[in-house]
Protein backbone atom coordinates (compact mmCIF):
# COMPACT_ATOMS: atom_id res chain seq x y z
CA UNK A 1 0.00 0.00 0.00
CA UNK A 2 1.10 3.54 -0.94
CA UNK A 3 0.27 6.61 0.94
CA UNK A 4 -1.50 9.48 0.05
CA UNK A 5 -4.31 11.20 0.70
CA UNK A 6 -6.24 11.91 -1.77
CA UNK A 7 -9.66 9.83 -0.87
CA UNK A 8 -9.52 12.46 1.66
CA UNK A 9 -8.47 16.08 -0.37
CA UNK A 10 -11.60 14.64 -2.68
CA UNK A 11 -14.35 14.26 0.23
CA UNK A 12 -12.99 17.52 1.71
CA UNK A 13 -13.85 18.99 -1.47
CA UNK A 14 -17.08 17.65 -2.09
CA UNK A 15 -16.01 15.81 -5.43
CA UNK A 16 -16.99 12.60 -6.89
CA UNK A 17 -14.41 9.68 -8.02
CA UNK A 18 -15.92 9.66 -11.33
CA UNK A 19 -15.69 13.40 -12.04
CA UNK A 20 -12.22 13.92 -11.31
CA UNK A 21 -11.74 10.12 -13.03
CA UNK A 22 -13.15 12.17 -16.10
CA UNK A 23 -11.44 15.38 -15.82
CA UNK A 24 -8.23 14.16 -15.28
CA UNK A 25 -8.40 11.40 -18.52
CA UNK A 26 -8.74 8.05 -16.39
CA UNK A 27 -11.20 5.19 -15.66
CA UNK A 28 -13.07 5.10 -12.56
CA UNK A 29 -11.99 2.15 -11.39
CA UNK A 30 -8.31 3.13 -11.79
CA UNK A 31 -8.80 6.05 -9.83
CA UNK A 32 -10.37 4.03 -6.88
CA UNK A 33 -6.83 2.38 -6.74
CA UNK A 34 -5.26 5.52 -6.55
CA UNK A 35 -7.46 6.66 -3.72
CA UNK A 36 -7.14 3.79 -1.80
CA UNK A 37 -3.24 3.37 -2.03
CA UNK A 38 -3.32 0.15 -3.88
CA UNK A 39 -1.00 2.04 -6.58
CA UNK A 40 0.59 5.02 -7.84
CA UNK A 41 0.02 6.97 -10.83
CA UNK A 42 1.70 7.88 -13.83
CA UNK A 43 3.78 11.69 -13.12
CA UNK A 44 1.56 13.33 -15.83
CA UNK A 45 -1.87 11.99 -14.33
CA UNK A 46 -0.18 13.06 -10.90
CA UNK A 47 0.12 16.22 -12.06
CA UNK A 48 -3.22 16.53 -13.30
CA UNK A 49 -4.94 15.43 -10.20
CA UNK A 50 -2.74 17.61 -7.98
CA UNK A 51 -3.42 20.93 -10.50
CA UNK A 52 -7.41 20.05 -10.17
CA UNK A 53 -6.93 19.74 -6.64
CA UNK A 54 -5.42 22.90 -6.33
CA UNK A 55 -2.36 20.92 -4.69
CA UNK A 56 1.20 19.57 -5.24
CA UNK A 57 1.57 15.97 -6.04
CA UNK A 58 4.19 16.08 -2.94
CA UNK A 59 1.23 16.61 -0.78
CA UNK A 60 -1.13 13.71 -2.48
CA UNK A 61 1.74 11.19 -2.57
CA UNK A 62 4.56 12.27 0.70
CA UNK A 63 7.20 9.95 0.29
CA UNK A 64 7.27 6.76 2.69
CA UNK A 65 10.35 7.99 4.44
CA UNK A 66 9.05 11.46 4.68
CA UNK A 67 7.88 12.26 8.22
CA UNK A 68 7.58 16.03 7.55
Amino acid sequence: MYRTVLKQLIDENGLKQTWVAKKVGISAPALNLLAHGKTLPTLRTAQKIARLLNTTVETLWPLEDDDA
